[in-house]
């Protein structure tokens, strides 16, 4: 077969999003390719290949200010591998796991990931379950790290 042929296969093969390569954060004004994920009640963040958040949608948002108590403390811009390879104390084996994971996606060596994991407050234990999926245009690959707390 031509070479453009196996190209076209390869490509039929696996699911693409047209997004334009970037490595600068996507800002509340401009969410670009990924404005759909704002319809999503989980907490949405997508990273590129280094790791770098570009992207988060509004419960990202809405959660982070509730967390911190802050608004634009949502992660936009800093290295979502880092945080979780400094992670300390409760949780910190879990957000490695993750880390590790992330990374198998970027390098192709798997396609997604799951754990389901505890997030403790002062006042209650909540259980939350983070997924990984690849998403990638001709360009470059981008990775979907989606949160969503679990019903008891």
């Amino acid at each position: 077969m031509p070479e453009s042929s196996n190209q076209t296969q390869a490509s039929a093969a696996r699911p693409v999003v047209h997004v334009a390569p970037s490595t600068r954060p996507v800002s509340t004004q401009d969410n670009g390719p990924w404005e759909n994920l704002n319809a999503s009640t989980d907490q949405v963040a997508v990273l590129n290949q280094e790791g770098t958040v570009v992207f988060v949608n509004d419960a990202w948002r809405r959660f982070a200010k509730m967390a911190t108590g802050k608004d634009g403390a949502n992660g936009l811009g800093s290295n979502y591998l880092l945080v979780c390879d400094k992670s300390r104390g409760d949780g910190a084996d879990d957000a490695r796991l993750v880390a590790a994971a992330i990374r198998d996606i970027i390098y192709g060596r798997r396609q997604s990931f799951r754990l389901d994991y505890p997030c403790r407050s002062a006042t209650t234990e909540d259980w939350y379950s983070v997924n990984v999926n690849r998403s990638w245009d001709y360009e470059q690959t981008y990775v979907v790290v989606s949160h969503r707390k679990k019903l008891t």
